[in-house]
């Protein structure tokens, strides 16, 4: 019952059964032959070669020995964890990636661009988050964004706005902000504008006031408030409305400062 339970908890994790056939015995007997372990797998030499190589890529063996007489040597299986928080980590790239798909999958994919203006509403904090992650699918691969870093991180939470910046220079999106003063978040992520693509402004004092905050891409605005407890955030398509708020961004970021 309990090689069962083994054996299942690896196939789960992404071993094939042969995969799981050979680590499970090299592990309880010790380094084998390429030979006893294609008997054990029921697998053609090549076959075998290929299992050997997969599990020495998830790191659960390596070669022992001479190249004459070499065996197969199951590793720690304390190393399982590493290949878990692999999997953890892929799975939460997975699921950032459908909420951003989400909204193209509920609109039937890929539509006709309408002359009509499209408008959603979020409200709290998980929907104003899934409401962001739609501007990484960006198009014309730059984001915009008008407000306080700060307000987002203390908001929707500092991992939160880390894990955007990552995934926003992965999809090589550039981003262009406009924040109220110099104040930044702690860690290299985002202090390294070059690094993260980023280029920062600090808006003219006395003269623009960012009591909220915006983000533009493509033909999308998006408005969101992140004080007093109340967050809410306001979606719209339109093409005529993304112009003319492009140009009034343009018009602040040409007379703002650049952050050195």
């Amino acid at each position: 019952m309990q090689k069962t339970n083994i054996t299942n908890f690896l196939e789960r994790l992404g071993l094939s059964h042969k995969e799981t056939l050979a680590y499970l015995y090299c592990l309880e007997h010790g380094p084998q032959l390429v030979t006893r372990l294609g008997k054990v797998t029921g697998s053609t030499r090549t076959n075998t070669y290929d299992i050997i190589k997969k599990l020495e890529q998830k790191g659960l063996c390596h070669t022992v020995g001479s190249s004459y007489g070499r065996k197969i040597k199951a590793n720690n299986p304390e190393d399982i964890k590493d290949l878990l928080d692999n999997k953890t980590k892929e799975m939460k790239d997975l699921k950032n990636d459908f909420e951003e798909l989400l909204p193209l999958l509920k609109k039937g994919m890929i539509q006709t661009p309408s002359p009509f203006t499209r408008v959603s509403y979020f409200e709290g904090v998980d929907s104003v988050r899934k409401m962001l992650w739609q501007s990484l699918q960006s198009k014309g691969k730059t984001i915009r964004i008008a407000g306080s870093e700060l307000d987002m991180a203390s908001s929707l939470g500092k991992e939160y706005v880390a894990d955007f910046h990552v995934r926003r220079k992965t999809k090589g999106i550039f981003l262009e902000t406009i924040r109220p003063d110099s104040n930044r978040l702690p860690g290299e992520i985002f202090k390294d504008d070059k690094a993260y693509l980023r280029e920062i402004r600090i808006r003219p004092k006395g003269k623009v006031r960012l009591k909220s905050n915006i983000i533009l891409w493509d033909n999308y605005i998006a408005l969101y408030s992140l004080k007093d407890k109340i967050i809410f955030g306001t979606l719209i398509e339109s093409d005529d409305m993304s112009t003319m708020m492009s140009s009034w961004f343009d018009v602040i970021w040409e007379n703002s400062e650049k952050l050195k």
